[in-house]
């Protein structure tokens, strides 16, 4: 016989789980302090670029600057994969749960 108590618990414990996964990403994706471009990147490595051109010097701030940016986008690509991959797998279990079940 079936132990709907312990069967309820592992639901309540896997729906908690996937709960705090969205909510975790849903707060990561759309934290507007956290949002990089590529075409922000971009333009700082163009600028640290012009500077070496004319023989300038480039600020460290400069370089920080870049080396955060650019880490900052490695880390919401790696993410948005993550996301996708997640949701994915998400669409496919929903998509094999019966809609109807037996009744006697």
């Amino acid at each position: 016989m079936t132990d709907t108590k312990e069967l309820k618990e592992r639901v309540d414990r896997i729906t908690s789980e996937l709960d705090g996964l969205i909510r975790f990403f849903h707060t990561e994706l759309n934290d507007p302090t956290k949002a990089v471009s590529f075409g922000q990147t971009k333009e700082i490595e163009n600028s640290i670029e012009r500077l070496k051109r004319q023989g300038l010097p480039v600020p460290d701030e400069l370089k920080h600057l870049k080396l955060k940016l650019h880490t900052s986008l490695e880390l919401r690509q790696e993410l948005l994969a993550l996301y996708e991959h997640f949701h994915s797998r998400l669409q496919i279990l929903v998509s094999q749960f019966p809609r109807k079940v037996a009744t006697v």
